[in-house]
């Protein structure tokens, strides 16, 4: 498999299934401090789909001045969203659209292309153990000796986070978080190893508000409860390597054909913004497959790759 360094800061943009939100020094990591987020628990909402969205071509560098206009949007897409879940608190939840069937075991595998060369994976799967729900998660970006492993526990009813287990490599050195929720609460430890140096440990102790759902279940809720066009969601994510908690707005935006290495597929196209970073998802309308991961600002996407047998 083909390896191509770049530029980006390799922590910052290693984030699709919940990696650091970390300020990176050559051999450091400087754990941020959360910041305790605020918001709704799941309402679903109804919003005109984006229809001047381009998304056939490669991300591009915004200018500074394109960013912030592009947060104020965001956030006033996202007050709309969170004034209105009082008016549509009786449209069913999100978690209330999920297929039994494809939520009782299921796996997303992406190959990762940074600037179009293949340079790692994602492999994300589930499957239900009497009233939890087991999530795991390998991921690998080549190129800057990245790799994640992710086991994530998640209450089968609410689909709240009970415990989640990382263990994040670089280099010579790697990142153990554990986390467990209660009482909203998340609580744990987080340590830091490198060869001959004492090991450094870091508690965590975050205010979780209710509702709030551990990063990585956005993918597979993405995969088993499908939005319909024009459809917003409005909730809060919490996110383990950083240990923040962040309100996040999914927007089921337009009708597209994506092409990848494992074929052409006709999708829908899941904006997902508010958190760090922002996504594109596409899923496919036959299968509910996530087929294509976008990361907004950066050459790098995900792709299914064809089966093997």
């Amino acid at each position: 498999m083909g390896s191509k360094a770049n530029p980006h800061n390799p922590v910052e943009t290693f984030l699709f299934l919940g990696g650091p939100r970390h300020k990176y020094g050559e051999s450091d990591l400087v754990i941020c401090d959360a910041q305790p987020g605020r918001g709704p628990e799941f309402t679903v909402t109804n919003s005109p789909p984006n229809r001047q969205a381009q998304h056939g071509r490669k991300h591009q560098h915004n200018s500074d001045g394109d960013n912030v206009m592009k947060r104020f949007i965001i956030a006033a897409l996202g007050a709309w969203v969170f004034m209105s879940s009082g008016a549509q608190a009786q449209i069913a939840e999100w978690r209330d659209r999920i297929d039994p069937e494809r939520l009782e075991a299921g796996e997303i595998h992406l190959g990762l292309f940074i600037d179009g060369e293949a340079d790692g994976f994602m492999r994300l799967g589930w499957h239900v153990e009497d009233d939890t729900i087991a999530l795991y998660d390998r991921s690998m970006w080549a190129a800057n000796e990245l790799y994640e492993t992710q086991e994530l526990n998640i209450a089968l009813d609410d689909l709240a986070p009970r415990a989640v287990h990382i263990r994040f490599h670089q280099h010579n050195m790697y990142y153990l978080v554990d986390t467990e929720f209660d009482q909203g609460r998340a609580h744990g430890s987080a340590f830091i190893h490198r060869p001959g140096e004492p090991v450094t440990e870091r508690a965590i102790d975050t205010a979780v508000p209710a509702g709030t759902v551990a990063r990585a279940t956005l993918f597979m809720m993405a995969t088993v409860a499908p939005l319909e066009l024009g459809e917003s969601i409005a909730f809060n994510w919490y996110a383990p390597m950083s240990r923040t908690v962040e309100a996040v707005v999914l927007t089921a935006a337009e009708a597209v054909t994506v092409e990848t290495p494992a074929g052409t597929f006709d999708t829908l196209r899941l904006e997902q913004r508010g958190g760090t970073p922002a996504n594109d998802i596409f899923v496919d309308t036959e299968s509910g497959r996530i087929v294509r991961i976008d990361i907004e600002g950066m050459p790098m996407q995900f792709l299914a790759l064809p089966q093997t047998e």
